[in-house]
């Protein structure tokens, strides 16, 4: 094949770099969490699309960020190395191939046909290949454990006289149906609040000050390299996140609430911090596909949704058994128990087109498994100003309407 470099590199460019990277690097969280042009001052802002560096690797996987418009450039960064890498800097160094080595196990996938595509098995030891667990990490493991249990064992059922900010929440949403959630999520009247201070030193200055101005901070503390600020406690919803073939509980995923029933007042901030957080995974151990089940696994026909608020409104209006998936990630992960023969997905329309695409991803690996699967999109455009629409907007906005009726009489339509 004879192609100049730049028709080579468009070539790249159409196929996705970040596409590419995943395919051919060790590199996970920052693909995964990878969204086009979301960012500031270039780079990734969200914890989760942190990563190891392809040079010096690391311990925690949390110095290496792709450039937000990283699938066209496939470029990244190192915060501990101070250094940029384009795409193809950061495959030689991940694989520790030569540049003309990287060209060509480029060229044999985006070229699909004209040479074989890459074999794994031939592939050169990833730079952070699983190792056996050190003790270290089981302690933090069990530490999490307790940790959770301690804050369920505080908590209270969503009925309760105290729980009265975790109603209003559904309330104010027109989810009235809140109480199908008694067994799955529980109300804590003040939960700690730590966010990560950002390395980039513009960003870190700005947040650093407005933590100092913040009602409720209440310190900052250097954990290793990482500097994190404690911004008070407050009232939390903590939905109970069960592995989905054992239904044994694998983690607390905490949405911070003001006392009037919305969101705290730090999910508006332009970096990120939010409202929602999980606790977030141990290096080295590995988990199953988790969800908030509002439904036991197993049932023949199952809807799955992104966020608590769109999966009961979801199972609110079509009385369908419904798993919560979290976030995008979680989507993606989840797979169904024996006995599930059809997955309605109720995807978030996102600008990113992250939601979509993670309906895509799972709906291919559903497949592939000989489970059927239907994609609902939101019949609602975007709203200005706004960042996506989900179906609880379209619950609100245009109730059993907004449904296609095979769906709404989805019993008559895949159970008869």
């Amino acid at each position: 094949m004879n192609k100049s470099t730049q028709e080579f590199k468009d070539d790249i460019r159409r196929y996705g770099w970040v596409r590419l990277l995943g395919e051919l690097t060790s590199l996970k969280n920052a693909v995964d969490n990878y969204v086009p042009g979301q960012g500031r001052n270039g780079v990734m802002l969200k914890k989760a699309a942190r990563d190891f560096c392809p040079q010096h690797g690391g311990k925690k996987g949390d110095k290496f960020v792709l450039f937000h418009d990283a699938d066209d450039t496939g470029a990244g960064y190192c915060y501990k190395c101070e250094e940029a890498f384009d795409g193809f800097k950061i495959i030689m160094l991940d694989r520790g191939w030569s540049f003309a080595e990287t060209a060509n196990e480029i060229k044999k996938i985006i070229y699909d046909g004209e040479a074989p595509v890459v074999n794994r098995q031939n592939l050169r030891p990833m730079n952070n290949q699983p190792k056996p667990l050190t003790q270290k990490q089981i302690d933090e493991a069990n530490k999490r454990v307790d940790k959770n249990n301690d804050l369920l064992a505080e908590s209270v059922s969503i009925h309760h006289e105290l729980a009265a900010p975790l109603r209003l929440y559904f309330e104010n949403r027109s989810l009235h149906n809140y109480g199908e959630l008694a067994a799955h999520v529980r109300y804590h009247g003040a939960v700690s609040y730590w966010v990560e201070i950002d390395e980039e030193p513009t960003l870190r200055a700005e947040q650093i000050q407005f933590c100092h101005q913040y009602w409720a901070f209440k310190g900052f503390n250097q954990v290793g390299d990482t500097l994190m600020a404690n911004m008070g406690s407050h009232p939390c919803a903590l939905s109970i996140v069960r592995d989905v073939a054992t239904q044994k509980p694998v983690n607390i995923h905490r949405t911070y609430l003001s006392a009037e029933g919305t969101k705290i007042d730090l999910d508006a901030l332009p970096w990120g911090w939010g409202a929602k957080k999980m606790m977030s995974s141990i290096q080295g151990v590995k988990s199953g596909p988790s969800a908030i089940l509002l439904d036991p696994p197993g049932a023949p026909v199952i809807a799955l949704a992104e966020g608590l608020e769109t999966a009961l409104a979801v199972k609110g209006t079509l009385e369908m058994p419904t798993h919560c998936t979290v976030n995008v990630g979680g989507l993606k992960k989840w797979r169904p128990s024996i006995g599930t023969e059809l997955v309605v997905i109720f995807e978030d329309k996102d600008r990113s087109k992250a939601g979509e695409e993670g309906a895509s991803e799972l709906k291919q690996a559903l497949t592939e498994m000989g489970v059927k699967c239907l994609i609902q999109t939101p019949p609602l455009p975007i709203p200005e100003g706004k960042k996506s629409v989900d179906w609880q907007d379209v619950v609100q906005q245009c109730g059993k309407q907004g449904f296609r009726p095979a769906i709404l009489n989805w019993q008559d339509t895949f159970l008869s």
